[in-house]
């Protein structure tokens, strides 16, 4: 019996899907797209520093209240300021530095030093369009 095998390759802007089972039994699909817009991103790239701004969030909460409470505790750690904002998409109170951050790299500096500290090892880094 002779078994043929087939390959394929996708570009970088194409959808690639499979298929697994869970435990249960049931069929979960895995979609691995990359925006188009993506693909040829690279960190500390100037065009594209000049598109986008940072934000480091360092918490999100289903409750205002829990969100605001860890704000207080956390500006007093940090020695810096932080909104509580509704982030209708998760509905979450996302916990963010006030400041904005115009480079990857300046933000990352600031995230690493976080991750230093037990409370803030969860803190990552937010990138939206200018």
């Amino acid at each position: 019996m002779i078994s043929l095998l087939l390959f394929s390759a996708c570009s970088s802007s194409e959808e690639t899907t499979s298929s697994n089972e869970n435990d249960d039994g049931d069929e979960v699909y895995v979609f691995d797209a990359i925006p188009e817009n993506n693909a040829n991103e690279e960190k500390g790239n100037t065009a594209n520093e000049m598109k986008y701004v940072y934000f480091i969030q360092i918490g999100a909460f289903a409750s205002k209240l829990n969100a605001e409470g860890f704000t207080e505790k956390s500006e007093l750690k940090l020695g810096e300021k932080l909104d509580v904002t509704f982030n209708d998409q998760d509905n979450l109170y996302v916990v963010r530095y006030r400041r904005i951050f115009n480079s990857r790299d300046e933000a990352e500096k600031i995230r690493n030093e976080l991750w230093q500290t037990e409370d803030f090892r969860d803190a990552w880094i937010i990138q939206k369009p200018k």
